[in-house]
């Protein structure tokens, strides 16, 4: 994978996220979603040693 697919990942789970959260305001739903860019995140990182753990987090909308 490139960084363009990265970025492309990232700006499509940012636009989901920041919709999800407008419907649901719970924590639960915020913390399942961060759960899953994280394990999507970590996946990417075993398949590229340069790939940016934090800075794809931030793409995403998600704060650690």
């Amino acid at each position: 994978m490139t960084k363009k697919d990265y970025i492309l990942i990232a700006k499509v789970i940012k636009k989901h996220f920041e919709s999800y959260l407008e419907y649901y305001t719970e924590g639960n739903a915020n913390f399942h979603l961060s759960e899953l860019v994280k394990s999507l995140a970590e996946e990417l990182k075993m398949e590229n040693n340069r790939f940016d753990y934090a800075k794809f987090l931030s793409a995403c909308g998600i704060e650690e």
